[in-house]
């Protein structure tokens, strides 16, 4: 078969070419010129990527249109199928793993991908744009996201639900409106719900929970240090004693805990999946650090003030003698005035905290930034200010949108002057 998708530099449709390009299939696709930080992945299969305003997919079986460009574009004489469309038929040949949740949906899925792979071929779809996919896998594990309700064309076998905190504002109306999605799409369950202790289910499908209260896999003793978290593990009226993780935070040790239980409930022995999860890698673009003399950037996709603080409990567990500016790239502004008492909160956090401006500014974006940066510790970004020399800092570049110009910027400068 011949695919071709538009929009496929996205995070979900980069990881969906290159598994219909694994299974043998041919794949092209079309976007935007810009440089966006899933394309690699894609390019590195020998994919081609067209330029939007120049594709020809007259030669294609399938076109598949990601959410972005569905309204801006009408496809006749071929089949076409949106994202959501591809990506249930395809998860229907395996056991599929669906890893939904407002929070921590990439690291989750690639955990539980890491770990399960240790053992066997497993094929997956993580947010970072990883894709990957072999005929004869038992697993599938992808990412189900809430916006505009598109997990609910998924059917998974498992469901692992990190949490419900209200967000995507620009569709969902109410709080009640939100947790009613995440409600239904539990009800897709084939055949059992992960979740965390947190989340209220009075549904009819069966399910665990993983937590560090009364969840079925709890964690206890629990300590926090600058080489990662301790605790003790308790399963199935079993204990794990002495177990350490090189992770930061409490919302870490929550996404091992789900990866424990998804793991476990398909029959790997739990020291497997300790020992496994000990080799863990971040995600692309969720909390990966890099060293510049005495100072660490921290880029994390972080973009919403739940995730913003999740990331400074991180970097304060372990980094507590560096002091912390903020660099944040807002992406709906809707999202930032309706959450501005929270944003305003963390950002108080940090000694400063630099916004940039939105992607197309017009006077929605423009009375948003105003909203926000209404005080000496929440300024707008000025590359004067990070061009300047620092000394056992912390730089959070967090946001949804590509950030690697910024990030480029302050390592050259920080490399003029040894501190």
């Amino acid at each position: 078969m011949k695919y071709y998708l538009i929009g496929i530099k996205g995070s979900g449709m980069s990881g969906l070419a290159q598994i219909l390009f694994d299974l043998g299939n041919e794949v092209k696709g079309a976007d935007v010129p810009d440089s966006l930080f899933c394309e690699k992945q894609v390019l590195d299969k020998g994919i081609i990527i067209e330029d939007i305003d120049d594709m020809d997919y007259s030669d294609a079986d399938v076109v598949i249109i990601g959410n972005v460009f569905l309204d801006k574009f009408t496809i006749k004489d071929k089949e076409v199928l949106t994202y959501q469309e591809a990506l249930s038929y395809i998860s229907e040949k395996y056991y599929s793993i669906a890893v939904c949740g407002t929070h921590g949906k990439t690291t989750i899925s690639n955990m539980i991908k890491h770990v399960l792979s240790s053992k066997q071929n497993t094929s997956y779809l993580i947010g970072d744009g990883q894709g990957k996919a072999n005929k004869d896998s038992k697993y599938f594990v992808f990412e189900a996201c809430e916006h505009k309700e598109h997990f609910l064309h998924y059917f998974p076998n498992m469901i692992v639900c990190s949490n419900v905190e209200y967000d995507h504002v620009d569709y969902y109306q109410s709080k009640r409106h939100y947790k009613k999605a995440f409600s239904s799409f539990f009800e897709n369950a084939k055949d059992v719900l992960i979740l965390n202790e947190n989340i209220k289910y009075n549904g009819t499908k069966n399910n665990i929970s993983y937590g560090t209260n009364k969840a079925n896999v709890k964690a206890e003793n629990i300590k926090y240090h600058s080489e990662g978290i301790s605790f003790n593990l308790t399963l199935n009226g079993q204990i794990y004693n002495d177990i350490t993780l090189p992770f930061y935070g409490k919302h870490m040790l929550d996404n091992a805990l789900a990866c424990i239980s998804c793991c476990y409930l398909l029959n790997m022995n739990i020291l497997d999946i300790i020992n496994s999860l000990k080799t863990y890698k971040n995600a692309t673009r969720r909390y990966n650090t890099t060293y510049i003399n005495d100072n660490v950037i921290v880029d994390d996709y972080g973009h919403h003030p739940d995730e913003i603080n999740a990331t400074i409990s991180s970097i304060k567990q372990q980094f507590p003698d560096k002091e912390l500016y903020i660099i944040y790239h807002p992406d709906r502004p809707k999202r930032l005035t309706c959450f501005l008492y929270k944003f305003e909160k963390v950002f108080k956090k940090a000694k400063k905290t630099f916004i940039l401006p939105f992607l197309n500014m017009d006077k929605e974006k423009e009375n948003a930034l105003q909203s926000i940066v209404n005080n000496k510790n929440i300024i707008m970004y000025d590359e004067k200010l990070i061009n300047k020399q620092y000394s056992n800092c912390v730089f959070l570049f967090t946001g949804s949108k590509e950030m690697k110009t910024q990030i480029n910027l302050f390592i050259q400068a920080q490399k003029k002057t040894k501190l």
